[in-house]
């Protein structure tokens, strides 16, 4: 779990961070972005910007998605709040092309998509 990660040199990022952006998946066929974290601002712009540009996402209230643990990576930023985002297999399918064979994956329209839209919010 994202609370017990403890590789030294990816804490030692976090831990230097002023802000932490976990990405992780899930094993969900649907097309959804969970937002998790402690940074209620952050995530509330994330879910905006997402939102506006045709994702489906939503604050998780789901037990093991939420990201509030302070020993979950996102959060161990200077300010202790980070925030995390949990993309379902169904979106990251539409993401990539072979999602399962790494050599071959390429990335789609819909992956520089999300990754403009979140560049954006954390502006």
């Amino acid at each position: 779990t994202s609370n017990r990660f403890d590789e030294p040199k990816g804490v030692g990022i976090a831990k230097n961070a002023d802000v932490v952006v976990s990405i992780h998946g899930y094993h969900g066929n649907e097309d959804k972005v969970y937002i998790g974290g402690r940074n209620r601002d952050l995530k509330s712009r994330i879910l905006h910007m997402l939102n506006k540009a045709g994702f489906d996402a939503e604050i998780s209230t789901k037990p093991g998605l939420r990201g509030q643990h302070p020993e979950n990576i996102c959060n161990l930023c200077r300010t202790g709040e980070g925030v995390q985002l949990e993309i379902s297999r169904g979106l990251r399918d539409k993401m990539f092309d072979n999602l399962s064979r790494r050599s071959l994956r390429k990335k789609t329209g819909l992956f520089l998509k999300f990754v403009d839209t979140l560049r954006e919010a954390l502006r």
